[in-house]
């Protein structure tokens, strides 16, 4: 839907933060989690800022892991009605949604 969505200035990112300590972290959790493995709120924050601050950028994941953000590119489609949906689908919102 992001590139449909787009004609109406709105934009559709997501973000996929790995282990992030926070209050919802069940009792215990943290303190024996990995701290290696940690991804800083920091590094979710700056994943949500590269997408406000880039107004253009939609249909992007963006996988926090550590203190990096990867930009991942849509995986392969699962079959051809996920195929349709992403590529040919468009044409029937647009006829909803017209620009």
């Amino acid at each position: 839907m992001a590139p449909v969505l787009k004609k109406e200035n709105i934009t559709i990112n997501s973000v996929l933060p790995a282990f992030v300590p926070t209050g919802l972290a069940p009792p215990g959790l943290i303190e024996a989690w990995p701290k290696v493995h940690i991804t800083p709120m920091s590094t979710v924050i700056k994943c949500f800022s590269m997408f406000i601050e880039d107004d253009e950028m939609t249909g992007q994941t963006g996988e926090c892991s550590q203190e990096t953000v990867y930009l991942r590119k849509q995986p392969e489609y699962a079959n051809e009605s996920q195929r349709w949906g992403r590529e040919e689908g468009g044409k029937v919102w647009a006829l909803v949604y017209p620009s």
